[in-house]
């Protein structure tokens, strides 16, 4: 008698579970990065910056974003929205007239959450022999951060 009330159980939370649609979860991933490798451009020379959006590492194709770009801690010089595609989406972000930062912050919307995130490039100073304003894994006078390696 227990062993059939036990399946009958069983069969009742199934049938029950049947009608129940799992919540979609996983982690979304925003990513922002310049399409230079040092994230350093010279004066005048377009910043582009490739955006993708993704769930659990697989492509959210026609998520829908906005994106500001222009110079860190002034208004954006670029302000536009568009959706990503399965490959990303290259995002123009503008020049510089003088050394300095350009951000680009791209805001995207999924499952109703808002999801922000920026990144940076520079320009660097104008001349063959002058050094950019900062390169990633530095400090400000380019002293590694990698303690490790025998700094």
């Amino acid at each position: 008698m227990k062993r059939t009330a036990g399946l009958l159980a069983a069969v009742a939370f199934a049938v029950a579970g049947e009608g129940v649609a799992q919540e979609r979860t996983g982690v979304v991933r925003v990513s922002v990065v310049p399409d230079s490798d040092d994230w350093t451009y010279e004066i005048g020379a377009p910043a582009r910056f490739r955006v993708a959006v993704t769930r659990d590492g697989h492509a959210l194709a026609g998520t829908s974003l906005q994106y500001a770009c222009g110079p860190e801690m002034m208004p954006p010089a670029v302000e536009k929205a568009g959706a990503v595609s399965t490959d990303g989406l290259v995002l123009e972000g503008g020049t510089m007239k003088e050394p300095g930062f350009l951000r680009c912050v791209v805001t995207a919307r999924v499952d109703g959450k808002r999801i922000q995130r920026g990144h940076r490039a520079q320009a660097a100073a104008a001349g063959g022999g002058d050094r950019p304003l900062h390169r990633p894994g530095a400090d400000r006078e380019g002293r590694s951060l990698d303690r490790g390696a025998g700094a």
